[in-house]
């Protein structure tokens, strides 16, 4: 049985631990290995028999301190797992300490490399990013690497040049899963917090009032409504109570949480039970593609409009920089029947896994 390493951002991220249930199911006969300091992910992932979780505070606290000390502690990695694969969305966003995040990045994969060991990197979106020498390092650190494979459009063009560098829709849209019956008028609310997003701060304010009104709007016209938080680690939890308390008590009456802790699917049936969605979540959004709800986006981010541009889904929706236009009655017509229509896309998505699925033999 191959020992496959796995690289992801393990915060209790739906989203992210969404891409390693979606893998550990394809991949059964594969012995898959995360390393993370949080070890409620045995619970997460009990289920599985082919998944191994490392509680690894060591390897965290290397990865601090200086290069070379990581550089040992990888190398062991080279030569103990047959690939890596590194998986996840927003993983390619430059930061302040950026040059030490691809450090990083690049004596993992060299690690693997040096023991002639494939190295994938699957679901990922590049930057947002400022500087074109981000971009230039990445095109060389991608080169080291078997097969890349985006999200998006956008991201592939970067690198398009490079040969092994693919684009399939998100991994998300691979998802299997069983059919459950909508609740009549209700409506699921997916939020984030702004108050430490330096380009988003401002509106923080206007964004918090705006789904104030919108939930009284739907509660008027007797909807129930659910408010969803996929990441507590990033304070969606503390978005949820700050709309919370702009609501008048008749209204509160009708409105639920649903908070994301590691139980994966009681998380998703109770957001695939909703009939309709608004959603600021990337994964929201292609979750309300794939449960097959009407939905409506609220975006902070342009890898979210990317995605719907490719998919020409790209005229209903709302910036937060601009959620002071955002017409509450208009969303509540529009979302009546913005549906996702394609599905060819959920067959086009498990494209992601092409190369992975030669390698492996499946």
């Amino acid at each position: 049985m191959k020992k496959i390493l796995i690289d992801a951002y393990l915060a209790k991220n739906l989203g992210d631990d969404l891409f390693l249930k979606i893998v550990f199911d394809r991949y059964p006969d594969i012995e898959w290995h995360i390393i993370t300091t949080d070890k409620t992910y045995n619970d997460t992932f009990s289920s599985y028999s082919n998944v191994v979780v490392h509680h690894d505070s060591l390897f965290h606290k290397i990865i601090n301190r200086t290069d070379s000390l990581y550089k040992q502690r990888t190398q062991i990695f080279g030569r103990k797992y047959d690939a890596l694969l590194k998986i996840g969305g927003s993983i390619f966003i430059q930061s302040t300490h950026w040059k030490k995040q691809v450090s990083l990045n690049r004596t993992l994969i060299q690690s693997f490399k040096n023991n002639n060991r494939p190295v994938f990197i699957l679901g990922s979106n590049f930057g947002p990013f400022t500087d074109q020498e981000y971009l230039k390092v990445h095109k060389e650190m991608f080169r080291l690497c078997d097969d890349i494979c985006f999200r998006e459009q956008y991201s592939y063009n970067l690198f398009q040049e490079l040969p092994n560098v693919r684009v399939a829709p998100d991994i998300v849209f691979s998802l299997k899963y069983r059919k459950k019956n909508k609740k009549k008028n209700t409506l699921g609310i997916s939020v984030i917090d702004l108050s430490e997003r330096e380009d988003l701060v401002a509106y923080e304010k206007s964004y918090l009032k705006k789904h104030a009104e919108l939930i009284k709007k739907f509660v008027t016209n007797g909807h129930e409504v659910t408010l969803f938080s996929f990441c507590e680690l990033q304070k969606d939890t503390i978005a949820i109570e700050k709309i919370l308390d702009l609501l008048d008590k008749d209204v509160l009456n009708r409105v639920k949480v649903a908070k994301y802790t590691g139980k994966i699917e009681e998380f998703l049936n109770e957001f695939a039970s909703m009939e309709s969605i608004i959603g600021c979540r990337f994964h929201s959004i292609i979750l309300a593609m794939v449960f097959n709800q009407n939905f409506y986006p609220v975006i902070y981010s342009n890898k979210t409009y990317n995605v719907l541009k490719d998919l020409n889904l790209d005229k209903e929706l709302t910036f937060i920089k601009h959620i002071d236009e955002l017409n509450v009655e208009k969303v509540f017509e529009v979302i009546k029947d913005n549906k996702f229509r394609d599905h060819t896309i959920f067959n086009e998505a498990e494209k992601q896994f092409a190369k992975l699925d030669k390698y492996i033999g499946k």
